[in-house]
């Protein structure tokens, strides 16, 4: 039998649900407008630079990423993210309408957001509510975040019948700024502190739990890499 979430954490699942939920909003709107600009301006036949310049750009920000995280708070530093986002989208909301040619831009900050924010929503996650109720919680904020990309691309489907595909990237400039603020207000201050603080422990328990860890790890990192190589290869043909 599953064990149940604690009451007593439901009320911070929620709220990191809401905060997930606008991220993958934003996500979806700006993922839609990029996907739209691209083609229309550039056309597919420039997919697989695009592909390999998020690739490059993905990885440079992992590196700058782990240094960051090691020496700031996770809840500032997904504040941070999430306003970095907002700015940087509006910025180019803004220049798309005078140079056209910023939708190869457009789709390498795409994938540079997402590398920046969803990991470190998850690490405070993790470190808010500890491994254990974090897994729990999965389905929960699954479900919140799988609820904020639908809403996203409904909100862009919708919209990009009514206004130019740039303004989607405006909107989603806005979804950013809201996913910013709620962070700040919704996500304690000190569960990063604590979940860290716990999920120390013991030495010895550290050791088991690191080595579980780091198999846990190299498993989802082998997934990780296929299930890209598929998707990519999936979106590619389908574009």
């Amino acid at each position: 039998m599953r064990p149940s979430i604690k009451p007593s954490i439901k009320p911070s699942i929620l709220a990191s649900g809401g905060v997930l939920f606008a991220i993958m909003a934003a996500h979806g709107l700006l993922e839609t407008a990029r996907d739209a600009l691209f083609l229309a301006d550039l056309g597919a036949g420039r997919l697989a630079w695009a592909y390999l310049t998020i690739a490059a750009v993905a990885l440079g920000a992992m590196r700058l990423a782990r240094r960051w995280r090691a020496a700031r708070h996770p809840r500032r530093l997904l504040i941070g993210f999430l306003a970095f986002a907002a700015l940087g989208t509006g910025a180019l909301a803004g220049a798309l309408g005078r140079a056209p040619g910023l939708a190869f831009v457009l789709y390498a900050w795409t994938g540079l957001v997402a590398t920046l924010v969803v990991p470190s929503f998850w690490l405070v996650v993790e470190r808010g509510l500890g491994v254990g109720e974090a897994k729990r919680a999965l389905g929960v904020l699954a479900v919140g975040g799988t609820a904020g990309m639908l809403a996203g691309s409904a909100a862009a489907a919708g919209l990009g019948g009514l206004v130019p595909a740039r303004h989607l990237v405006t909107a989603a400039a806005g979804t950013f700024a809201l996913a910013a603020i709620a962070a700040a207000v919704l996500v304690p201050r000190g569960a990063a502190d604590a979940g860290l603080r716990a999920a120390r422990g013991p030495r010895g328990v550290a050791g088991d739990a690191q080595g579980r860890a780091a198999r846990y790890v190299r498993l989802l990192l082998a997934l990780g890499v296929t299930s890209t190589v598929a998707l990519t290869l999936g979106d590619l043909t389908f574009k």
